[in-house]
């Protein structure tokens, strides 16, 4: 279990969005299912040891990591200032680190999306719309790390393709419908623990 521990080290989903309702990804390794209602967000990813669940609320300095296999919940606690930062980051403009607009659109899962790319590196295709909020993936275990170089954006990757042309990211479902109150809640009867973490 403390191999996922790494994930919890980051704000899920700090730009407030407007959509609500499920968008599947699937990636070179895992397949992952990313549900927004409101301030709640639910990140679940299938690894070969079974689903592992992260529930954030983004008014609230803490997040939540469902293990299915051994029916347990950790909550990380973040200090103020470390939410208030990263909100401070992800809200600021469109800063790509380096990559450039091209001016290219296409449709993914329905959506129109903009190209994104970087001399020598990746393509990344987004929304032009910011309804989606904003996403942030640490490079840690179980979770992929082709977005090292998108801290604090706002921005919500529908599409990534590495500098080989292998595509490492894609949004292939988006499902608007409105979703359960319940689906963001541990569930009943599971075992729980809680870290803290900073000052």
């Amino acid at each position: 279990m403390l191999k996922f521990l790494p994930i919890l080290l980051f704000p899920v989903s700090l730009l407030a969005q407007t959509f609500e309702g499920t968008i599947h990804i699937q990636t070179d390794s895992d397949d992952m299912m990313y549900h927004m209602k409101g301030a709640n967000v639910r990140f679940d990813i299938s690894t070969d040891e079974g689903l592992v669940s992260i529930l954030m609320n983004r008014d609230e300095q803490k997040i939540m990591l469902l293990i299915e296999t051994s029916k347990m919940s950790m909550e990380m606690s973040l200090p103020s200032d470390e939410i208030e930062k990263e909100i401070a980051e992800s809200d600021s403009d469109m800063d790509m680190g380096g990559y450039l607009q091209t001016g290219r659109t296409k449709i993914i899962a329905g959506v129109e999306c903009e190209e994104w790319t970087k001399k020598d590196e990746s393509t990344v295709w987004t929304p032009t719309t910011r309804r989606f909020g904003s996403i942030m993936v640490p490079n840690a275990p179980g979770l992929p790390n082709m977005f090292k170089d998108f801290p604090g954006v706002a921005f919500f990757p529908f599409e990534v393709i590495d500098k080989h042309g292998q595509t490492k990211w894609l949004v292939t479902i988006v499902n608007s419908r409105t979703l359960p109150e319940t689906l963001f809640d541990v569930p009943t009867g599971w075992g729980s623990f809680k870290m803290n973490f900073g000052n």
